[in-house]
């Protein structure tokens, strides 16, 4: 379903299927070789913004409500959104993102670096025999912008959503 809903968003003739299943299945290519060569693109560019000498991170996550419940990732999550319209609970995933401050003094923007589902997972990290499985997302996401520091070379700032301190 991912490819064909793929394929009908950039409007790609149908008989591209098989090759976009093969470009997506090629182990000529990672997520983690693109994210680093995104992470020095931006860093090159020379738009990110630092404060007191140092590149400031943005984190947060993020609840996305799923009605497939088979989905890979999908589990029962507490809303704890004030707002009184949302349900207490949710079905969907849980994402956690990092950016880094871009722009000038004017005008600031967050330019994302990395965004990975950080709760839910833990049964796929199992079958790949991933150390850090058990991890909270709290901890996953921290440990993301340190390896986002470490690939930008030099020391960084993280400001993170209020939710971080209370967990």
């Amino acid at each position: 379903m991912g490819v064909t809903s793929i394929i009908r968003e950039l409007c790609i003739e149908p008989k591209h299927y098989e090759s976009m299943l093969h470009f997506f299945r090629s182990n000529s290519w990672s997520i983690e070789t693109l994210r680093d060569k995104w992470i020095s693109i931006v860093k090159k560019v020379g738009l990110a913004y630092k404060v007191y000498g140092q590149y400031l991170m943005i984190g947060d996550g993020g609840k996305e409500s799923k009605e497939g419940r088979k989905m890979p990732g999908v589990k029962k999550l507490c809303q704890e959104s004030e707002n009184s319209s949302k349900g207490t609970y949710i079905h969907g995933h849980m994402f956690g993102a990092i950016g880094i401050l871009l722009g000038t003094p004017k005008k600031f923007f967050c330019g994302l670096l990395s965004m990975r589902l950080h709760d839910g997972n833990e049964i796929i990290a199992e079958w790949e025999e991933d150390e850090l499985a058990k991890e909270s997302h709290v901890v996953r996401l921290v440990r993301e912008a340190c390896g986002i520091a470490a690939k930008l070379g030099e020391k960084c700032r993280i400001a993170l959503d209020r939710y971080y301190l209370t967990l």
